[in-house]
């Protein structure tokens, strides 16, 4: 992953996720440190604000089966971490897929 596709995937998340200014840092240095700090504010809106959880879900385009098949299968202390990851994953595709055709 280039670093210019791992910052727009950082803005898309903070977009996407309609996040408060600050709540993931504004540059990383790899994949597994934007996964790190989003998992908390996953697990923040599984516990307090799930519509919104759900409704940035349809807006990032996560495949609601991916969704169906975590919600049903994993433990509630893993689901933060895969839905993080299904998102992370969307999102990369999207970054990659802007990127590609912007030139």
């Amino acid at each position: 992953m280039t670093d210019k596709e791992l910052d727009y995937t950082l803005q898309l998340v903070n977009k996407d996720l309609s996040l408060e200014e600050n709540t993931l840092p504004e540059s990383v240095n790899d994949f597994d440190e934007i996964r790190e700090k989003l998992i908390p504010v996953i697990k923040y809106l599984l516990n307090k604000d799930f519509n919104r959880l759900l409704t940035s879900l349809y807006r990032i385009d996560v495949d609601e089966q991916k969704v169906k098949e975590v919600i049903s299968l994993e433990t509630p202390d893993q689901l933060a971490a895969s839905l993080t990851d299904l998102i992370l994953q969307r999102e990369l595709q999207k970054a990659e897929t802007r990127i590609k055709y912007q030139s």
